[in-house]
């Protein structure tokens, strides 16, 4: 999330490279790349959920 808001941040640097699908496209993995993070943390936890007990 952090890069992807980065990208955000420092746009005119895209746009004053003449860079702008560049951009457009690191901006969308990045967000894809959250996206896939939180649905895996989110699969991770619901596996762990079960109570572990400890002898």
């Amino acid at each position: 999330m952090l890069l992807g808001t980065a990208n955000v941040i420092f746009w005119q640097f895209f746009i004053a490279a003449d860079m702008l699908m560049v951009g457009y496209v690191t901006t969308a993995l990045h967000g894809l790349f959250v996206v896939l993070q939180i649905s895996a943390a989110v699969a991770a936890g619901r596996r762990t959920s079960v109570p572990v007990r400890f002898p």
